[in-house]
């Protein structure tokens, strides 16, 4: 039966060699802030004129084993998509020494950025109606609002001077409790 440490170092290696890749898989599955698969991440050439605003969030540069323009572009989109760009502007190749010295070799460079989203304008707030009192049931159409008497119904509506014998002279209605000072009244004078 293998012991733990033999188990561990036949699984070890095997689980470098899968991580050793990077983010392998995860790359092709991320987006970017602004939902563009990172493989898709657009790459502006130098001197191209962007039609965005957008803000800048460090230079990259491609892998030194990165021999081809297709790795060195996909090795710029995963260092952007690492930093959560957006896109890369200013790319372009250029010659760097190798660590030794003792050649040169082709890398990409450019400026991971993010794209600057307008913000919506400002909106009020409105006022939200309290709960604190339970809502009541609606009075049924025809109804007088709440705290006021029914009027009577048209046919038994009569006013004061409905009453009043024909050839005889009504007298005014007697005025509405409240509303006025108190003391003494003012009435106005009887026209002649």
């Amino acid at each position: 039966m293998p012991t733990w440490n033999t188990v561990a170092s036949m699984v070890l290696p095997f689980g470098l060699l899968l991580g050793a890749g990077g983010c392998g898989g995860k790359f092709y599955k991320s987006t970017t802030p602004s939902g563009v698969p990172c493989s898709d991440m657009p790459v502006y050439p130098a001197g191209q004129a962007i039609d965005q605003q957008y803000h800048r969030l460090r230079p990259i540069a491609s892998s030194p084993k990165a021999s081809t323009e297709a790795e060195r572009l996909e090795s710029l989109r995963r260092k952007a998509c690492q930093l959560h760009a957006d896109a890369i502007i200013e790319a372009a190749n250029e010659e760097t020494r190798t660590k030794d010295g003792a050649g040169y070799v082709t890398r990409a460079s450019g400026t991971a950025v993010a794209w600057v989203k307008e913000r919506a304008p400002a909106t009020p707030l409105q006022s939200i109606p309290s709960q604190s009192a339970p809502p009541s049931a609606a009075p049924p159409a025809g109804s007088p609002p709440a705290g006021q008497a029914a009027p009577p119904p048209a046919d038994q509506a009569a006013s004061a001077y409905d009453s009043v014998p024909q050839g005889q002279e009504a007298a005014a209605p007697a005025p509405a409790k409240g509303g006025g000072k108190k003391g003494k009244s003012k009435q106005a004078p009887a026209s002649k």
